[in-house]
C-alpha cells in the first residue's frame, strides 16, 4: 500500500478519495478506471469522480451549467428586491397584526435592506 491510497478489497478505486502519491497517480493499474479529464486535459483525474447518469451535474454541458447559475443568481436579485418593498409597503399592517410599533416594523425592514447590502458582494 504506498502512500495516499486506500487499499479496498471490494472497490478498485474507492469513492470520494483522491490519488495522493505522484508515482502511484501516474500508473495505469491505478488511474485506467478512473475518468479524466478532455482534450489538453486528458492528464487530468477528475476529482470528484463523475457519474454515469447524465442528471449528474458533472456531466452537463457548459452552458447548461451557466444557465442555471443566471437562474439562481436571477433568483436571488428577485429576492433582495422584493422583500425590503413588500415590508415597507405593508408596515402598518404588521405592525397591528403584531401589537407592536411602526419604528419597530420599519427597523426590520432596515436591517433586511442592511445585510442585503452588505452582503451582496461576497461570492
Amino acid at each position: 500500500m504506498g502512500l495516499g491510497i486506500v487499499d479496498d478489497h471490494n472497490l478498485s478505486h474507492v469513492p470520494g478519495t483522491v490519488l495522493l502519491d505522484e508515482q502511484a497517480g501516474h500508473t495505469e493499474d491505478q488511474t485506467s478506471n478512473l475518468k479524466h479529464g478532455t482534450g489538453r486535459d486528458s492528464h487530468i483525474i477528475l476529482a470528484p469522480q463523475p457519474s454515469e447518469d447524465p442528471n449528474d451535474p458533472l456531466n452537463w454541458p457548459q452552458m447548461r451549467k451557466d444557465l442555471s447559475l443566471a437562474i439562481l443568481c436571477f433568483g436571488a436579485i428577485i429576492n433582495a428586491a422584493t422583500q425590503g418593498p413588500l415590508l415597507s409597503a405593508g408596515t402598518v399592517t404588521i405592525a397591528m397584526d403584531f401589537g407592536t410599533t411602526i419604528t419597530a416594523v420599519a427597523q426590520l425592514s432596515g436591517y433586511y435592506l442592511l445585510v442585503v447590502g452588505a452582503t451582496g458582494y461576497i461570492p
